[in-house]
């Protein structure tokens, strides 16, 4: 395991990942960071790819960033609405929404996606005929995922862009935190530990306890993914 200091954040990939013919890739929970509630996976969909057939997550929120392409989900009345996102666009997926992923475009995709359990939680499930009253419980967004956005009340994610120089503070808040370098390169660093520099592609955990600075290294702007579970001390999705 690589940590910084006592082992407050830690770095949860020690290269690129490979998917090697499989379509997800598992972050959290892992030997180096043991999540409660949280969980995330990085997926990759080819040409053509998506869901094998209409499905839905249980209790669980589903919240989708996507790093390249474009992602698309059918949803609703006999699946017969569309929602795509394109790289750097957000995706959430209300409990119990019964939707199918596609990709749209003529090169593959790949997306994290977090929810507030551990792995998929996936149920086979028959769309409705017709769309709910209260929506297809599929919505996209450039803004982010939390409540004002889109009524997440577990899961929230947003993108922090790094000015040279000027340290942005990250508080977990009680929630288990991951943290992804979209672009440029970061320096990570909790209270009285040493700092740990980062990548685009690198994946850092924050427990529950600890906050940190992300800093841009150099002169030149860098940008992160922050995710954040629920509460630790939250009941489960039930």
């Amino acid at each position: 395991m690589s940590a910084i200091g006592q082992g407050r954040v830690v770095r949860l990939l020690d290269a690129p990942v490979a998917f090697d013919g499989n379509r997800g890739v598992e972050l959290v929970p892992s030997e180096r960071a043991s999540t409660r509630h949280l969980g995330i996976r990085l997926i990759h969909t080819p040409v053509g790819g998506g869901s094998d057939r209409s499905h839905h997550h249980g209790p669980a929120e589903t919240a989708v960033y996507v790093l390249d392409g474009r992602a698309g989900f059918y949803c609703g009345g006999g699946l017969r609405d569309r929602v795509e996102a394109a790289a750097g666009d957000f995706i959430f997926i209300a409990p119990h929404a019964v939707h199918q992923e596609y990709n749209p475009d003529p090169v593959p995709h790949h997306i994290v996606v977090v929810r507030d359990v551990h792995g998929s939680s996936w149920h086979a499930a028959d769309p409705p005929e017709t769309t709910p009253a209260g929506g297809t419980g599929v919505s996209a967004s450039d803004a982010g995922i939390d409540s004002a956005a889109c009524g997440a009340r577990r899961v929230r994610l947003a993108t922090r862009p790094l000015a040279p120089g000027t340290p942005a503070m990250v508080a977990a808040e009680g929630r288990e935190t991951a943290i992804m370098v979209l672009s440029g390169e970061a320096r990570l660093q909790a209270d009285g530990d040493e700092a740990l520099a980062g990548a685009a592609g690198d994946w850092f955990y924050v427990p529950p306890d600890a906050a940190c600075t992300v800093t841009s290294e150099g002169t030149a702007p860098a940008a992160v993914l922050v995710v954040h579970g629920p509460p630790v001390d939250a009941p489960a999705a039930v």
